[in-house]
This record gives structure tokens, C-alpha cells and sequence, in this order.
């Protein structure tokens, strides 16, 4: 490192000034050929969860069972699990997915026989009925007593 007459290091001029978010010099990056979230980066999950808590439902997040873990367990047995739009067949029909996308969807299945296996029944929950404000209260628990 070399010291001008000012003394300012020669080094310092070269150095690109510093990113001030998190994760210091990289900017975040959005994949390529990825679309930007239509809910403005608020996780599914997160919105669900706002949605159980102005419905007054009592809930579990990351419920864990075995070797899995559920994103939702409301009451003693009853599991939630938000499922992306990989595994919605609106969306993707099953000849046109990709090996990752078959084996997280073999994957969600597999969650969801062994929790039937340990007496839990499972309520698929669709990312894109949370994110489009389509999820009722009714579709989850059916008409109120």
C-alpha cells in the first residue's frame, strides 16, 4: 500500500464503495428467468399465519414430526402445509415438470402419508389462493357451527 501526499492510501481510491445492506458488498440478484412476486416478497406462510390470527384460530408454526416439518398444526391433530405453485396442477401439468419440481412434489406427498401414518389429517393449502386473497376460512375449516 502506497501513501500520497495528502495521505490518503492508494488502495482506499481503488476500492468501490461499500453496499450497506446486509451481506456487505453483493447485491441481491433475482434469478435468472424468475419473476418478482406477485405478494411483494411476504412469504405465504406469513400471511397465512396473519389470516389464522384475524380468523382467531390458535396455531403451531414449523410443527415438527418425525424427520418433516409442517408449516402449520392447528388443534391435536390437524397439520396445514402451503404447497408453491410447482406442485399446483392449475398451473403445471404433470407432464411438463421439471425433475426438481417431481421430487418436491414426491417429497410433499411423503409428508403428507407419514403424518396420516401418526394420526394427523393434512390440509393442503395453495400459495397462490394465500398470496390472491382466494383462501376462506370456510375452504379451511368448512361452514361455522
Amino acid at each position: 500500500m502506497t501513501y500520497s501526499p495528502e495521505g490518503h492510501s492508494s488502495r482506499r481510491r481503488d476500492r468501490r464503495p461499500r453496499d450497506r445492506r446486509p451481506g456487505g458488498w453483493q447485491r441481491h440478484r433475482q434469478h435468472a428467468g424468475a419473476r418478482p412476486a406477485a405478494h411483494d416478497g411476504v412469504r405465504p406462510e406469513s400471511i397465512l399465519a396473519r389470516r389464522l390470527e384475524q380468523w382467531g384460530v390458535r396455531y403451531q408454526r414449523q410443527f415438527k414430526l418425525g424427520r418433516f416439518t409442517y408449516d402449520f398444526r392447528i388443534g391435536e391433530h390437524a397439520l396445514l402445509e402451503v404447497h408453491g405453485t410447482h406442485a399446483d396442477p392449475r398451473f403445471n401439468p404433470v407432464d411438463r415438470l421439471t425433475p426438481e419440481q417431481l421430487r418436491a412434489i414426491q417429497h410433499d406427498e411423503a409428508k403428507i402419508h407419514f403424518a396420516a401414518e401418526h394420526g394427523f389429517t393434512v390440509k393442503v393449502v395453495w400459495e397462490d389462493d394465500i398470496v390472491n386473497g382466494r383462501l376462506t376460512r370456510e375452504q379451511l375449516f368448512g361452514p361455522a357451527a
